[in-house]
């Protein structure tokens, strides 16, 4: 029987085991005094290949709150639509373009300028802009 080895991903960086004995969520709490957005981070296993390799992969992703972000009804309503998007529509967002008919589905009282830097805001927070 092969050993399983663990490495945690955060950031798009590869990370050691400290140890083998820990728990996921217990090893978020180590990584979390280097990087301490990791404190509320969720984590999911990111693939294993356990016959091959025998390492298994875990990820660490930031999670994506409001704080800051309920100061006028174009941000509340942009966290809402960003709950909402999917990944196609969150990268294009990404790139500075934004899904015509989530835009136009808006209510009218709002401002779609502060609307759409309300979405960039949310991309660089989960995940960063592109462009």
């Amino acid at each position: 029987m092969v050993e399983t080895k663990r490495i945690f991903i955060y950031d798009g960086r590869e990370f050691d085991d400290p140890d083998p004995k820990m728990k996921v969520d217990e090893i978020r709490t180590y990584y979390a005094n280097f990087f301490p957005e990791l404190v509320n981070a969720e984590w999911q296993a990111a693939g294993a290949d356990k016959k091959k390799t025998g390492i298994q992969y875990f990820e660490f992703k930031r999670k994506v709150g409001i704080k800051g972000l309920t100061s006028t009804p174009e941000k509340m309503y942009a966290f809402q639509l960003w709950t909402l998007l999917n990944q196609d529509e969150k990268n294009l967002i990404r790139f500075g373009m934004f899904p015509l008919n989530r835009m136009t589905a808006a209510p009218k009282e709002l401002d779609s300028r502060l609307l759409c830097v309300a979405l960039m805001d949310i991309a660089k927070i989960d995940g960063g802009m592109i462009a």
